[in-house]
């Protein structure tokens, strides 16, 4: 069986969260991975969800909950990929009016989740905040690829700010900080002047 993206640390140190489709006959029928809980010292692997579609991208929490991404397979050759937030046996969609695709989620120390997703041809840095709305700290989140500067990116979060690489049409990504509270984007590179 196929582990699929990285692995998450739970908080205790005591087991990983992987993505994985573990069904006979999986590879004929792609896109219904599950999280798996796998425990260290054992080795034993606990489903952690379970339902057609994709769940991926697994992020823990400090308090142990567990962000992740997921789509519904409903044999459509697009599916909108969701953010899940599962706390103990709970699963609860954030943000379920929202019609784009998350990316990355990702934890703060203050339990706070960052997220990443595409926007009027933009990717955006926003705090999905536990009210259901998206608060956004940066757009232009882009590549790392000079020859074509599009959307994606990638960002970190440390320190109380989001560290990520900030693109647009007239340059190529650079490195760039801002605060988890918000404010002005702080562009710490210029890799083209």
């Amino acid at each position: 069986y196929d582990i699929d993206g990285t692995p998450a640390w739970t908080p205790d140190g005591a087991a990983l969260v992987v993505s994985s489709d573990r069904r006979d006959g999986a590879e004929r029928d792609p896109g219904d991975s599950e999280l798996w809980r796998v425990d260290l010292a054992t080795g034993q692997m606990t489903a952690l969800t379970d339902r057609r579609g994709a769940d991926r991208s697994p992020a823990v929490g400090p308090d142990g909950s567990i962000a992740y991404l997921g789509s519904d397979d409903r044999r459509l050759g697009y599916q909108l990929t969701n953010l899940y937030v599962r706390d103990g046996g709970a699963v609860e969609q954030v943000l379920p009016t929202l019609d784009r695709d998350f990316q990355d989620p990702t934890w703060t120390p203050d339990s706070d989740l960052v997220v990443a997703y595409d926007d009027g041809g933009t990717t955006r840095l926003a705090v999905a905040t536990d009210r259901g709305e998206l608060r956004v700290l940066a757009s232009d989140v882009g590549g790392q690829s000079i020859g074509r500067p599009y959307g994606g990116g990638s960002f970190s979060v440390g320190g109380g700010r989001v560290a990520f690489t900030l693109t647009s049409g007239a340059h190529p990504a650079d490195v760039a900080v801002v605060s988890l509270d918000g404010g002005a984007v702080r562009r710490l590179t210029n890799l083209n002047g």
